[in-house]
């Protein structure tokens, strides 16, 4: 920041402080000092303005400033869905509620939050100071509370749980939480029972959080739901010229959009996709297919991209591998990773352990710390942050994932898929890779995994098979719903939510059933997110009861009542009858792809 720039973000910052000291006066004196004092407001000014210089794809050798690149966020009105609403700054979203912020992979939540936060240093503010948390850092030894603790102490505020009382019944405080989604699953439930505790103790302190999309925050009954709108081809233009793209390169960069097939133009609807977009076209001047070619493609554009730049120079790697072996070991550390629940922030015993397990089965000789030097300075894919190395999106874990799991031998794979099959839950974040799998390893992926899941999944309620289905839906439907909890429900456009819970020994085939309630609304629990969630519940319908055993019920007429009910079924059965169709077609895909084995197995049948 320029001396005139701090100057002015002192003046803004001023009033909060002001007003906040007025919650202060039956604390000591030296409170005061310590909260108006001109260093100190520099100090709370400077803190801020740093949470806005980060590293990106395209300069990961230093930090810059959000300012710089940043292409301004937009959310759908929550009442109107054809209504987007820009977003600039706090100033834009409602002060009366607190609010979960939700987008897909890539789609910039992080990015967004950490704008509208030094948005409060500029004449946009809305008159708070900004409290912001990366929940990733949250673990045992560092609480919610702690952190929001240590954050205040580097604004340069004296904390203590008094004082923090004050701050946070003041009203000149909004907290700003980053990538609910990204919490270690062990915190989930203690993080947040402590939201909900502030937001019921200190109404006037808003909390906004960012997430990607049915996450557990959304249930909590104090949050409002904002989406963040997807990017159409108006925006590519505008997108691309805020970080850097011009002249030649970007009417070229244009046309081969506008020529590309539809199942790629239609992707490109976050800043991650064209972003990438912009550094894979950059060196192989053609698009990719489909997603999974652009991380494939990705790989080696990182990889290559400073050596192309610099005649007769090849940067020299520290592995001493080429970089299909270095891509391979990197899909087998991803793998180790994901599986063991490590999360996106590796400390260095995680890594090592990650490290250890995929070089035994690599099968080739490598240092980790050379490993370590190759995927942060030459891949680019990973990087450090204090005493943490850091996949540079989620998405990367995610992809080289998939990959390595699609280049395993049917035996092998065959063990992984029955480990994903006994284990699917959102906790350990499966979802997001079978995504991939459907794309890259479709045969497996459906006869391992797709089809025997949903046969798992209805097997509960006596249906032998979906292939072919011809039994009573009335009857199958009746078994289903009597074996749920409804419980809950919200007003969203014209009619309701109904959220259901599950017993937990039914819960294995966690997939199959998100998707199958999923299509219209519904949610279902596990049981370590019961207790959370039936605080709230219970103050909503009186009625709500916890069985032991895990089931949480309510009361028919507390939710539902006459046509509802009828509607809740035809909705059911249209979804049902989907499924028949894609069971049936999915039967005849594996049937198509074992012939083809067949003749090559024994080519003169």
């Amino acid at each position: 920041m320029t001396g005139a720039e701090i100057i002015a973000a002192m003046k803004i910052l001023q009033k909060p402080l002001n007003d906040l000291y007025e919650y202060l006066k039956d604390v000591a004196n030296t409170e005061k000092d310590k909260i108006l004092n001109t260093k100190n407001t520099k100090k709370l000014a400077r803190h801020i303005e740093s949470l806005g210089k980060v590293k990106t794809f395209w300069q990961l050798e230093k930090e810059v400033n959000i300012n710089d690149f940043y292409y301004p966020s937009k959310i759908i009105n929550p009442h109107d869905q054809d209504n987007i609403i820009g977003v600039n700054s706090l100033n834009d979203i409602s002060k009366d509620n607190n609010f979960v912020i939700e987008g897909t992979v890539g789609q910039g939540k992080s990015i967004f939050l950490r704008y509208v936060c030094i948005q409060e240093l500029r004449e946009k503010s809305s008159g708070r100071i900004p409290i912001f948390i990366e929940l990733r850092k949250i673990d045992a030894s560092n609480m919610l509370s702690d952190a929001t603790n240590k954050e205040l102490d580097l604004l340069g505020l004296k904390v203590n749980e008094s004082i923090f009382k004050c701050y946070a019944e003041s009203g000149k405080f909004v907290l700003l939480l980053d990538a609910f989604d990204e919490l270690d699953e062990t915190q989930v439930n203690s993080v947040m029972r402590q939201i909900e505790f502030w937001c019921d103790q200190y109404p006037l302190m808003q909390i906004i959080v960012t997430s990607r999309p049915d996450t557990e925050i959304r249930k909590l009954a104090h949050f409002r739901i904002l989406k963040m709108a997807p990017l159409d081809v108006t925006d590519h233009k505008h997108f691309f010229q805020k970080i850097g793209v011009k002249g030649s390169d970007l009417s070229e960069l244009l046309k081969a959009i506008e020529n590309s097939p539809q199942q790629i133009s239609g992707l490109l609807t976050t800043p991650l996709l064209l972003t990438l977009l912009v550094l894979v076209y950059g060196f192989n001047k053609q698009i990719p297919e489909d997603l999974p070619e652009f991380f494939e493609a990705l790989f080696s554009t990182v990889f290559m991209r400073h050596d192309r730049s610099k005649p007769y120079f090849k940067r020299k790697n520290m592995t001493g591998f080429n970089e299909r072996k270095l891509e391979k070991l990197f899909k087998v550390f991803c793998f180790y990773v994901f599986f063991n629940k490590f999360g996106v922030s590796l400390n260095k015993n995680d890594f090592s352990k990650a490290f250890d397990k995929a070089i035994n089965f690599f099968g080739e000789k490598c240092d980790e710390e050379n490993f370590r030097n190759d995927i942060i300075k030459i891949a680019c894919l990973m990087q450090n942050e204090g005493l943490q190395t850091t996949f540079i999106h989620k998405s990367i874990l995610e992809y080289f994932t998939a990959a390595f799991i699609s280049e395993l031998n049917d035996e092998q794979a065959n063990k992984v898929y029955e480990t994903i099959l006994s284990d699917f839950h959102d906790s350990i974040g499966f979802e997001s890779i079978v995504i991939f799998l459907n794309k890259i390893d479709k045969y497996r992926f459906t006869k391992l995994f797709y089809v025997p899941g949903l046969d798992k999944a209805f097997a509960n309620y006596g249906v032998e098979s979906l292939y072919n289905f011809n039994g009573d839906f009335d009857h199958l439907m009746e078994a289903i719903l009597h074996d749920f909890g409804v419980y809950y429900m919200t007003d969203q456009k014209n009619g309701e939510i109904i959220k259901l819970y599950c017993r937990s020994e039914r819960m294995s085939p966690y997939y199959f059933f998100r998707k199958f309630y999923g299509e219209f609304g519904f949610t279902i629990l596990n049981e370590s997110q019961i207790f959370t969630d039936f605080n709230s519940l219970s103050r909503a319908y009186p009625s709500a009861k916890y069985i032991e055993g895990g089931e949480i019920r309510v009361q028919g007429d507390d939710i539902i009542q006459g046509d509802k009910l009828v509607n809740l079924k035809q909705r059911c059965r249209v979804r049902f009858n989907l499924f028949i169709e894609e069971i049936n077609e999915s039967k005849k895909y594996i049937e198509k792809e074992d012939a083809k084995i067949t003749l090559l197995v024994d080519p003169f049948i």
